[in-house]
């Protein structure tokens, strides 16, 4: 059998149903508790009837005797003291003002008929006098005085009251909930079985709203988009002549997101450096473990075209993470940075950018501004290129992720351009504002 589409409560919690699952095994089914059946369908007591499939007990049936208001009135009043949340309140009573008004209206098309074959075939003036509508009650019997009085039948009144009576929640809920069911459907469902409240569904929505605009201005203030390539960092950085960069300012993947650190390292920053020109400058971002930090010394440590300065530090306050028992929280990445004695003196004239810890926060997902896990905030972007090139000079990230440092150097208008291998960051940076290139 199937629920009947006036059971519109949500499924109950599987620990909920786990224990009436094993209350009905060890006690047996509660003989005074009928499944009741209307039109058909199971009107009461579907968790019931499923637990007795399950374990193979014969249930007791009972036909439910009443109108559709009676019906839908009767699943309201007998399920009054589920443990729903207020949203789900409010999504069930959605719904069942849903019936209510789908009842009322197939009742209004019936009293509509009756009242136009009452005129048709017996009373030849409108029921509007009092023996008219005797002549209506000796045809149709005592149910068409409640019909010919208008669409406001007092029987449907007083029930869509008692509906709304019951529901454990208040009408702005219910508001919410319907413009949900109507925009959001598969969003609805999921406050009805109780995965989501509507006070979780609008904070998502509002961040949802932050990160539209946060990725809009973005593309407002960019001039000259980004290009960036579909490439791996090494051959897209092998297209470039010697000493032809100005600016590398990147982000590769940390040693949690690569099978070896060491390998990856050697196969992309030596030809970092010797694209880059002896007049400019490379910032690399990458995690403080000693085995990544070791990897990028390696490297650096064995060129003579750059000066490796002490690494930059990036810190931010506002988050938290676990409290630490054995070890103190990582809040801070390192910036490795380069120079030469014929780089450009850099442009720090503003105080509190001179230091070699830049602390900023983070992208955070609540203001909209985080659209990937390991993303750099804006600012520092902004600070970096600032402090090391010029308009018109080309700056280069082979590593563009959803595009942050590349569109902060258009914004700054600079050349920008780089490359990425994954397509679900390049969709994110050609939502910004970059231009996607194949190979």
């Amino acid at each position: 059998m199937q629920k009947h589409k006036f059971n519109i409560f949500p499924e109950m919690q599987p620990e909920d149903y786990g224990r009436l699952k094993a209350d009905i095994q060890s006690n047996g089914y509660d003989m005074r508790q009928p499944i009741y059946i209307y039109n058909g369908g199971i009107l009461d007591g579907w968790n019931r009837y499923k637990v007795c499939m399950e374990i193979g007990v014969v249930p007791i049936f009972k036909d439910f005797s009443g109108t559709d208001i009676d019906a839908i009135d009767y699943v309201m009043r007998t399920n009054k003291r589920r443990n729903l949340t207020s949203s789900q309140w409010a999504a069930v009573a959605v719904e069942a003002d849903e019936i209510v008004e789908a009842i009322k209206s197939e009742t209004e098309r019936q009293r509509r008929e009756k009242i136009s074959e009452a005129r048709t075939n017996t009373i030849q003036t409108p029921i509007t006098s009092a023996a008219s509508a005797a002549e209506a009650v000796a045809i149709f019997g005592d149910e068409i005085t409640q019909l010919i009085g208008g669409s406001d039948n007092k029987h449907e009144t007083e029930a869509a009251t008692k509906l709304a009576t019951t529901f454990n929640t208040n009408r702005t809920y219910i508001n919410e909930a319907a413009r949900l069911k109507e925009e959001k459907p598969e969003i609805f469902e999921q406050v009805k079985s109780g995965e989501k409240t509507l006070t979780q569904v609008k904070k998502e929505q509002q961040i949802a709203d932050k990160k539209a605009e946060y990725i809009e201005q973005s593309k407002r203030e960019i001039q000259n988009k980004p290009s960036v390539f579909i490439s791996d960092a090494a051959s897209y950085l092998s297209k470039f002549a010697d000493d032809s960069i100005d600016l590398i300012l990147t982000d590769p993947p940390y040693m949690t997101d690569v099978l070896n650190i060491e390998e990856f390292t050697e196969s992309w920053l030596p030809i970092a450096i010797k694209k880059t020109k002896k007049t400019g400058r490379i910032y690399i971002c990458s995690g403080a473990y000693p085995e990544e930090i070791s990897a990028f010394l390696s490297v650096l440590l064995h060129q003579n075209k750059f000066i490796v300065d002490a690494p930059l530090i990036w810190t931010y306050r506002n988050t938290l993470g676990i409290t630490p028992k054995m070890k103190y929280n990582l809040n801070y990445q390192i910036i490795w940075h380069l120079y030469s004695a014929e780089s450009s003196p850099l442009d720090t004239s503003i105080t509190n950018e001179m230091f070699s810890v830049q602390d900023i926060n983070a992208p955070d997902g609540r203001m909209g501004n985080r659209l990937h896990t390991w993303q750099k905030p804006d600012e520092l972007a902004y600070r970096l290129i600032r402090h090391s090139t010029k308009e018109n000079d080309l700056v280069i990230d082979p590593f563009v992720c959803t595009g942050t440092f590349l569109l902060a150097a258009a914004k700054l208008r600079r050349i920008a351009a780089g490359c990425d291998i994954s397509e679900d960051n390049l969709k994110i940076a050609e939502g910004r504002g970059c231009i996607i290139i194949g190979q």
